[in-house]
């Protein structure tokens, strides 16, 4: 399990690194906060995931979850406040509250050199907020496109962007939630045990169903993720294309 895990690490790693040197880049290009705070994330996740891998691994002992979780939340959050909401109330503090809170927790963990169950749901939470945030906003628009698309003023690509947006950002808020399925199922399978520093999940034949039903998971978002950034050529044909048969058929039904 620890060869794929490994596996599975490295692959998510490389496509994270891959997408915030592109949209830094572009930032550093275009001067736009939107941009900056979009890749600052992926490149928070990117660091994050190699700090995991590497105390996975009994690497390194030295825990960056702290530093990292408060920089990946708050540009997201931002990115959600200033992108979709910026002028309202409540978005402002949804924002404030959340990071306040995770950076209140990251804080607690620094102090102590322990994460507890309490500052993990906080970061957990946090995570879930952001992400959730940019999937409900995505899925949002993603619908009012489509509703355009239906009467001929909306683009295809731009409402197939939102979908993509909208998968991948739905797939990674209820990870945390996968985790806790993990252990509870780990739990009442017999599987986990007493570690040096808390649990150590060992397979079990119903977890070993779960695992691959998340790793299938994870693989669409994945590449949903790898599209709504990098679209192919032959994918933004497809997307056109169907949008045009849609139209000519509704075109068709109209005419009859």
């Amino acid at each position: 399990m620890l060869v794929f895990t490994i596996l599975g690490l490295g692959t998510v790693v490389a496509l994270s690194a891959s997408i915030s040197i592109r949209i830094l880049w572009l930032a550093a290009r275009n001067r736009e906060l939107p941009e900056l705070l979009i890749g600052v994330f992926f490149a928070a996740i990117t660091i994050e995931l190699a700090d995991y891998g590497q105390r996975l691994l009994a690497l390194s002992e030295f825990d960056a979850r702290p530093v990292l979780f408060c920089i990946s939340v708050g540009s997201l959050l931002l990115f959600d406040w200033l992108v979709f909401r910026p002028a309202s109330l409540w978005a402002a503090a949804i924002t404030c509250i959340t990071l306040a809170s995770v950076i209140a927790a990251s804080s607690l963990h620094l102090a102590t050199g322990e994460a507890s169950l309490g500052v993990r749901m906080v970061w957990g939470l946090g995570r879930s907020i952001s992400l959730g945030w940019a999937f409900g906003e995505s899925f949002r628009y993603w619908r009012l496109m489509r509703k355009r698309l239906a009467i001929g003023t909306g683009d295809p690509v731009v409402a197939n962007r939102f979908g993509l947006w909208a998968i991948w950002t739905g797939a990674i808020a209820i990870l945390p939630i996968a985790g806790l399925v993990t252990r509870l199922i780990a739990i009442v399978g017999g599987g986990v045990e007493a570690w040096e520093t808390g649990t150590r999940i060992v397979l079990t034949p119903a977890l070993s169903v779960f695992a691959l039903l998340m790793f299938v998971f994870v693989a669409v978002a994945g590449a949903a993720l790898w599209l709504s950034f990098f679209p192919t050529r032959g994918h933004l044909a497809r997307v056109r294309a169907r949008a045009e048969a849609r139209a000519n058929q509704g075109a068709g039904f109209a005419a009859a």
